[in-house]
């Protein structure tokens, strides 16, 4: 077994806080989309996941999709404390340089994802390198193209229940 740097590992949030880490998919030919996510809490637990797939867009809007949706689903379940993590260094820079702008291409999920960021609650939104955000990547590739509803995962599908006690070994291998 290889081990790998602690950067590219999941480390679950410190107590009092849940994780969220979401991924989108894109394929250009066909023009596909998937997105996905999960919470998890301070001991690495599945606390709920999400998927769902859509026609057209792009790499940019897919990973802002995935954003939003992960961050509804943590205000929606009463958490008040959230790291989100992301691979897309183009999804932080966005955020952070948020201005609202009738021209930008995505401003329709920006300015959701910005109004759910000015609630009451403290919520970080943090790049991680790709390897440290595997369960949110499997999520986001579980195709189901006969709907584009998100699909709510109570617990994780087996496919990716692996990959969440990899995560969590792994995370305590290297003491995060």
């Amino acid at each position: 077994m290889a081990i790998l740097p602690f950067e590219h590992i999941w480390c679950p949030p410190t107590l009092g806080f849940f994780k969220l880490n979401v991924d989108g998919y894109w394929s250009k030919n066909p023009s596909y989309m998937g997105i996905g996510g999960v919470l998890r809490d301070h001991e690495g637990r599945w606390v709920e996941g999400f998927s769902a797939c859509f026609v057209g867009g792009d790499p940019l809007r897919v990973e802002l999709l995935a954003m939003k949706e992960g961050i509804q689903l943590a205000w929606t379940k009463g958490i008040t404390s959230l790291i989100c993590e992301t691979h897309s260094l183009e999804v932080v820079q966005s955020l952070d340089n948020y201005v609202e702008s009738p021209l930008h291409p995505h401003k329709d999920i920006l300015s959701i994802i910005e109004e759910f960021l000015r609630k009451d609650w403290q919520v970080s939104i943090v790049h991680v390198f790709r390897e440290a955000n595997m369960v949110s990547d499997k999520l986001s590739r579980l195709e189901d193209s006969s709907s584009s509803r998100t699909f709510l995962w109570r617990s994780p599908p087996p496919s990716v229940k692996v990959l969440i006690d990899q995560d969590i070994l792994a995370s305590n291998l290297h003491l995060c």
